[in-house]
């Protein structure tokens, strides 16, 4: 089993820093890809809106729920099954980290 390990203050970060246009229903983030005038839409000048789930109270609701439900499942598969491998994902990009999964598999 292959588990993910990520900052949670990556994804607080990641998630709330999310935009969205009401609408055409284009999709900006403020670190990784802003509109070009801030708070607008590229394609149409809409004033770009946050997601109520996007809210950090409420991501914070969501990690705490994933944390709940899935570390039982986590503990079930050290106890029972083959190793499970713990991958801190960091700041790789899809392809290093597919890459460090691959290496993790052959090693393992």
């Amino acid at each position: 089993m292959i588990h993910l390990v990520v900052d949670y203050n990556v994804i607080i970060a990641r998630l709330s820093g999310r935009r969205h246009c009401p609408k055409c229903g284009a999709l900006y983030n403020l670190v990784s890809r802003p509109p070009s005038l801030d708070g607008r839409c590229d394609s149409d000048g809409q004033r770009l809106v946050i997601r109520e789930d996007d809210s950090e109270p409420v991501i914070r609701r969501r990690l705490e729920a994933y944390e709940r439900q899935t570390q039982p499942l986590i503990e079930y598969f050290r106890q029972h099954c083959k190793p499970v491998l713990g991958i801190e994902t960091g700041d790789r990009s899809p392809a290093e980290l597919l890459q460090t999964i691959h290496n993790a598999i052959e090693i393992g």
